[in-house]
Parts: structure tokens; sequence; C-alpha cells
């Protein structure tokens, strides 16, 4: 009974642990660039098996504290009856010692009785055999010698005094008889009663012992289940550790991801403002230029309009210093004015429309993601996607979406999240970047042209599978390169 006791409290303790299992929660989801759409066939993240796993965990939670529940109910109607049975039990062996008891004192009255009716039996026997002597020397005598008999032998009075003795003897004797014949009776029947109480206890006994064992497999199975219990709750423990271990890891890589991001629009508005500064100091350098021009030609023009004049002012004193050579040679007339020189305008100053030319696509695949918000692929909720995804198998080449000038190649420990990473800037702020390759296959300051080869497809840095993650950021700013693509 005490073990069963302990085993029934060990159960209890294991429901309250089920309890408190179910009574747990956590939600924590973790991010990357990756593919999000089914079409990647990038396979499950590491978070993902965690969540999976933690539903089974509670599945086996649930089921074991059924288990458990039922293992308790069973355990309290085992005790129940067993309790019934003990108290069952305990009443059948008081009574069967009070019966062993009175039929102890029985025995003994018997024992008694028997022996004060076996010293009465000698005393009738020894008087019957006196008087049977008597009587027989009273038969065998002459009448004369029976007469000398009762004569010597005392009065009649004395003789029928014996005679009644003897009566009263056999009276005795068969009620002492009688007696005993019913002492011996009451010792059977309660002979009988004793072994009927005996049988009873026994019965309960075995009922006892069988209650008590199923009080004990019910204890066991109540031990087993909150082993199980206990079991699945170290593993729900051990998931959810994983779970936010997981989850810390992977917001960790969002968080560098997003840093190395920064750094990177950082990076590409510097080299576009720098761009944008030469741009505009050789704007200025032209304008110099052609202001130095314009005023050249307007010097120019402005001497060969002076020099027409000084020209045609000598013309005409010539003809009025000759007016006789005129009229006596009437055939033969002056010389025309020369014509003023034409002054032509400059051109005007500026560079012309820049190209419409669209971008390519950088590798043979599927697009996989697109650039905008999406549920994030690690579990972080809704968040900016700030390019493609395209699938590929591992290894495809990956080509340069547009010409330009290598402007920065990381490595997975330098680029927070990205894997290798390539930027090419293309000039006016228009900068196409490449992540998660592979192989490099370019160095910084590399001019390259459109449709160069410039690395492979991998799956570096936060990403679930093989993949390019494709960027187009306007001065440095990361914007959908669809509208860029044909």
């Amino acid at each position: 009974m005490r073990a069963a006791q302990q085993h029934r409290r060990a159960a209890s303790l294991g429901l309250i642990g089920v309890l408190s299992i179910l009574a747990l929660q956590a939600g924590v989801r973790p991010a990357s660039a990756a593919p999000a759409n089914g079409s990647a066939s990038v396979g499950s993240t590491p978070v993902q098996q965690a969540a999976d796993d933690l539903g089974v965990r509670d599945a086996a939670v649930d089921v074991a504290a059924s288990q458990l529940a039922s293992a308790d109910r069973q355990l309290g109607s085992a005790r129940r009856g067993a309790a019934q049975a003990s108290a069952r039990s305990n009443r059948l062996r008081r009574e069967l010692t009070d019966r062993q008891r009175t039929l102890a004192r029985a025995l003994t009255s018997e024992v008694l009785a028997s022996q004060r009716a076996d010293a009465a039996e000698r005393r009738v026997q020894d008087t019957r055999s006196q008087s049977k002597a008597a009587l027989r020397s009273l038969f065998t005598q002459s009448p004369g010698d029976g007469l000398q008999a009762l004569a010597q032998g005392g009065s009649l009075a004395e003789l029928s005094d014996r005679v009644n003795l003897l009566s009263s003897a056999a009276a005795a004797r068969a009620r002492r008889l009688d007696a005993r014949s019913a002492a011996y009776r009451s010792a059977a029947a309660q002979r009988q009663a004793l072994s009927a109480a005996t049988s009873s206890a026994q019965s309960a006994a075995a009922s006892v012992d069988e209650q008590a064992r199923q009080a004990g497999a019910a204890a066991a199975g109540a031990v087993q289940a909150e082993q199980r219990v206990a079991t699945v709750r170290g593993d729900r423990t051990r998931t959810l550790t994983a779970f936010h271990a997981a989850a810390v890891a992977s917001r960790q890589r969002y968080e560098t991801q997003l840093a190395a991001s920064e750094r990177t629009a950082a990076l590409l508005a510097a080299r576009a403002q720098q761009a944008r500064t030469a741009a505009a100091a050789a704007v200025r350098s032209a304008a110099q230029q052609a202001a130095r021009a314009q005023q050249a030609r307007t010097a120019a023009a402005a001497a060969a309009v002076r020099s027409a004049a000084q020209q045609a002012a000598r013309a005409q004193q010539a003809q009025r210093a000759t007016p006789l050579a005129a009229s006596s040679h009437p055939g033969k007339g002056a010389a025309p004015p020369a014509a003023p020189p034409t002054v032509t305008s400059p051109p005007p100053s500026g560079a012309g429309p820049p190209s419409n030319q669209l971008l390519i696509v950088p590798i043979q695949g599927t697009l996989s993601s697109g650039f905008g918000y999406r549920d994030d692929p690690f579990g972080l909720g809704r968040r900016i996607h700030p390019g493609q995804d395209l699938s590929a198998p591992l290894g495809t080449p990956i080509v340069a979406a547009t010409g330009g000038t290598v402007a920065l190649v990381q490595t997975p420990d330098q680029s927070g999240g990205y894997g290798n990473y390539t930027c090419i800037d293309r000039g006016a702020g228009l900068s196409t970047c490449y992540a998660h390759q592979s192989a490099v296959l370019v160095q910084v300051g590399q001019q390259v042209a459109q449709g160069q080869l410039i690395g492979l497809v991998g799956s570096t840095g936060a990403s679930t599978g093989p993949h390019l993650h494709f960027e187009v950021r306007i001065n440095g700013e990361p914007v959908d390169p669809a509208p860029y693509l044909p």
C-alpha cells in the first residue's frame, strides 16, 4: 500500500508537470534574402524544422497527458477498490479472529467437559461393577446366602440407596453424554463457520491482492506515462531552445545583412555622388570653355567688322580722291565694297539624352521571389525584399546585366548575409548587384562589358538554396529591377 501511495503521488506530480507544459507558449520567427516561392525547391529551413518538431512534441504532450489522465483515473478507481477490499479484508480478519477465539473457548470447554464426563463415566463404571458384583453374588448364592449377604451388606435401605445412586449416576452420565454431543455439534458448527470465514478471508485477501496488483499496474502505467511526459517535455524544451537559437541567429544574420546593405548603398551613393560631382565639374569646364570660345568668336567677329569698316572707309576715300579718273574712264566702274564676314552662332552646350538601353537577365533561371514586401523565409514576418531571386542550379554562369566598373566585391564574412557579393557601377547613379555566388570571377576596379561572365550561382550567406539575388540600385538605394529588364 505504501508503494501504491508513492506511485499515486508520483502520478499526480507528473500530471501537474503536464499541465505546466501545456501552459507554455512560444513564438519567435527569424529572415533572409532567400527564395520564398515553392518553385525554388530550396528545402526547409532549420527554424521551420524546429517549428514542425515543436508541433509534433505538442501533439505528443497532449497524447501523453491524455494517457496520464486515463492512468490517473484507473489508479483512483483501483485505489478506491483496494481501500474497499482492504476494509473488507480487515473486517473478515477481525471476524476470523473472533471466531478463532470462540472456537478455542469451545474446544477448551469441550475438553473440560470430556474430562469431567470421562471421570463420571469411570465412577459410574466402578459403581456399576460393584453393583453387578453384588447382584451376581445374590443370584449365584442360595436364598439364605443372599439374605446373609444382604444382612452382611447392610440394610435394605442401604441397598436401595445404592440402586438409586446407580440410577442417578447413569442419568448424570446420559446428561453428560448429551452435553458432550451438543458440545461436539457446536464445535463442528463453529469449525464449519471458521472454515467458511477462513475461505471468505482468503477470497478477500486474494481480491485485495488482485486489486493491489491492478493498483500497482496502474501506478506503473502512471509512472511510465509520467516518464513519457518528462521525455516529451525534455524534447519540447530542446526544440524550443533550438527554435529560439535559430531565431536569434537568423535575426542577427538579418541585421548584419541590413547593415551590409546600408554600407553598400552608402558606397554606391558615394560613387554616384562622385560621378555627379565629376559630371558637374565637366559641365562647368565645358561651359567655361564654351564661354571662352564664344568670347573668342565674338572678338573675332568684332575685329572682322572693324576691319571691314576700315576697308570700306578706305575704299570711299579712294573713290573721292580720283573723281577725274572716274569721269575720264567711263567704261570702268569702281570696285564694289567688300561684304562683311558672316558670323555663325556657336552650337548649344550640354550632353545629349541618356541612352535607354535595357539591362539583360543575368542568368538562365526561374523567378522565385520578386521585389517588395513578402513573408520572410526565416520567419521574421513580412519584410521588404530589395531585389529579385532567380532560382538556378549550383554553378550556373552569371553575366553582367550591364557594363561598367566593378565597384564592390565582398566575401561572406564581409557582406553580412549576401554571401559572395558583387556590385557593378554603370554610371549616372545606376548599379547592379549579385549575391550568394559560389564564385566571384571579377575584381574591384575591373571594367566589364554587358553579358560578360562575372560569377557562378551558389548558396552562400543567408540562403536556403542555390539562387541569385539580383539588385538594381539608384544612387545606392535598391529599386525594382523589373522595369529595367526585357
